[in-house]
């Protein structure tokens, strides 16, 4: 761990709740024969059975989304406690909403009930960074992380609790993080960091170089990595501190990003002869391409991949403009289309957009969030 040195407080040992549940007579009327009664009861029954029918088959060709979406009261809660200023994340994790503004992290469940803490000085930076909020359903912690300035604060606070686990002040820039069964994983400029709630920061060893992204596969347990010098992605093992690289990808500026179904994306600019964006999906084992989003060819220069969900991916163009794409997971054909700039977030049934300081659902039709 040398040439650096961080302030590290830890402010709990654990939370004091258990987890999160996922979480959304006739009077003097005219006689009427017994016959019809019964002519009434068998169309009402074939009707009932027609409705049931409906319902299980659904469109033909079309994913129908899961029936449970987040409370609306979650979302006019997160918008009550958000007020007109633009977030600069939301993220649906378990049953709550969380919004991160400027000055605050707020909670909305699916009762309406808002918490909110302050977080008023979060770093040194005066909002000159990005701020971005990396869940971690199975500590039930959401880690507050600004990307692009130093020095930096990385803030965990419990899902349940809303109360600060962890604090640490970093003394140089992070790229990008992701957060595995209560650990958070930092990209610097030539290392990747393990930020614990009940130890100091430390470097992991296997994973020296320059990265530009990091996921968190939850599935299989382990991390995946694009790094930059070698153009390939990475999968790390923390477990057996295992590192496997895949082939070279054609293209010299990536993200990785895997969804809640475990399909492995990766996304960037081409660096061959007329540029271009790439965005494929990877094998999880080889880390090979096996196929190719059709988007690619729309998104300009590059693709920029913005979130995940359960089973799609949310991309953007490296061009800008406030175009949103949702694409199929497995497929990584487009599933719906809008225009709507600012964070999104998404699981089955459910997608939410921050649009103009109020977070806004998405209908689905195509896209299963």
């Amino acid at each position: 761990m040398a040439g650096w040195r961080a302030h590290y407080e830890v402010m709990a040992s654990h939370d004091p709740e258990g987890p999160a549940e996922d979480v959304l007579g006739f009077g003097n009327r005219p006689r009427i024969p017994r016959w019809a009664f019964a002519v009434g009861g068998l169309l009402v029954a074939v009707l009932i059975t027609g409705a049931v029918v409906a319902l299980r088959v659904g469109s033909p060709g079309t994913p129908a989304p899961s029936t449970s979406a987040l409370p609306p009261s979650n979302v006019a809660a997160a918008n009550d406690a958000g007020g007109a200023a633009d977030a600069d994340d939301v993220l649906v994790l378990g049953s709550y909403l969380f919004r991160l503004a400027p000055d605050a992290l707020s909670r909305s469940d699916p009762a309406g009930a808002v918490t909110t803490l302050p977080i008023g000085g979060l770093d040194a930076l005066g909002r000159a960074g990005s701020y971005h909020l990396v869940g971690d359903a199975a500590a039930h912690l959401v880690w507050l992380v600004a990307y692009g300035g130093s020095p930096t604060t990385l803030l965990a606070v419990g899902t349940d609790t809303m109360a600060v686990r962890a604090r640490v002040t970093w003394p140089q820039t992070v790229n990008a993080a992701a957060a595995l069964n209560g650990d958070l994983y930092i990209v610097t400029a030539n290392a990747v960091v393990d930020v614990s709630l009940d130890r100091p920061p430390v470097d992991v060893a296997r994973l020296t170089g320059r990265y530009l992204s990091i996921a968190a596969d939850e599935a299989r347990y382990r991390l995946v990595l694009f790094d930059a010098a070698s153009l390939h992605a990475v999968n790390y093992d923390p477990t057996t501190r295992a590192v496997r690289s895949g082939p070279k990808l054609p293209f010299g500026k990536g993200d990785v990003l895997v969804d809640g179904d475990g399909d492995l994306w990766a996304g960037g600019y081409r660096f061959t002869a007329g540029g271009g964006a790439v965005l494929v999906r990877l094998d999880p084992r080889t880390l090979r391409p096996v196929a190719s989003s059709p988007l690619a060819g729309q998104l300009g220069p590059g693709a920029l991949l913005v979130a995940s969900g359960t089973s799609v991916i949310w991309v953007r163009s490296g061009a800008g403009g406030d175009e949103l794409w949702c694409l199929d997971g497995r497929t990584g054909r487009v599933a719906q289309h809008w225009h709507a700039s600012g964070a999104v977030t998404s699981r089955t049934g459910n997608a939410l957009v921050d649009v103009v300081g109020k977070v806004k659902p998405l209908t689905l039709h195509g896209c299963r969030g």
